[in-house]
């Protein structure tokens, strides 16, 4: 992570920073199906042991936090500690502190939060994380400015698919074109006959001079060191032969 915090206000129990973390991340105004999903993943990922951060927000975060609040969760806070924003989310704050998890902020007590404290705090949700799932993000959203950070640092981003006419999945489809467009291209015909010689061509060969194996006579490539028909390699056993091009 870039300009790691020097200190971290922390509020909860310690331990769920031993599980292995996975970030979950959306929109604000999501829909019902989104925030199922956002909770189903939450509960999926926490019974497999692994704990569940978020940045507390509206919508998607607050359904990955209410998912996992059994198997540990951590918040990340934009603003102080003792200032949880949205206001309305102070009861799982408390929650959260007292089943096991952690609410972490960077910030000094009594601090509110502002409007590019945000992206500060989506880095501290990425870099905790060994990777990020988007759950409902519009095409310029918060959520993908966390999905940048995370791909940035190395992190696995995973983003959850959803109808091209929602808006609100805008931003996940997009993240699933330019995975497909940066991927690499599967390697072509040549590539692959570079990386493995293919067995020599059966029937007669079409060329008037050909290289045969001095044990076995049968026809094998000239840049491949073993005949494709016996096991044991021929090391400088090779012969050319006249053939008749058929």
């Amino acid at each position: 992570m870039d300009n790691p915090p020097p200190l971290l206000a922390v509020k909860g129990e310690g331990a769920v920073f031993r599980l292995p973390a996975v970030a979950i991340v959306g929109a604000r105004n999501a829909s019902l199906a989104g925030i199922k999903m956002a909770r189903m993943l939450a509960a999926d990922l926490g019974r497999d042991g692994y704990a569940i951060v978020s940045g507390l927000a509206r919508g998607i975060d607050t359904a990955a936090h209410q998912g996992s609040l059994s198997t540990g969760t951590v918040g990340v806070l934009a603003g102080g500690l003792d200032v949880p924003y949205p206001p309305e989310n102070a009861g799982l704050c408390n929650d959260i502190a007292e089943r096991g998890g952690a609410i972490v902020s960077e910030m000094p007590f009594g601090w509110q939060p502002r409007a590019q404290d945000f992206p500060r705090r989506n880095r501290l949700v990425a870099g905790m994380a060994m990777g990020l799932v988007v759950v409902e993000a519009a095409q310029r959203s918060g959520s993908l400015i966390s999905a940048r950070l995370a791909n940035d640092m190395g992190r696995l981003v995973f983003a959850v698919p959803g109808s091209p006419l929602d808006p609100r999945a805008a931003g996940c489809n997009a993240c699933s074109r330019t995975a497909r467009r940066s991927s690499p291209k599967p390697p072509t015909s040549s590539a692959l006959w570079r990386r493995w010689p293919a067995p020599a061509r059966q029937g007669p060969c079409r060329s008037p001079r050909r290289r045969t194996c001095r044990q076995c006579r049968h026809p094998v490539r000239t840049s491949a060191p073993t005949c494709w028909r016996r096991s044991a390699r021929h090391p400088s056993a090779w012969t050319k032969s006249s053939a008749t091009p058929a």
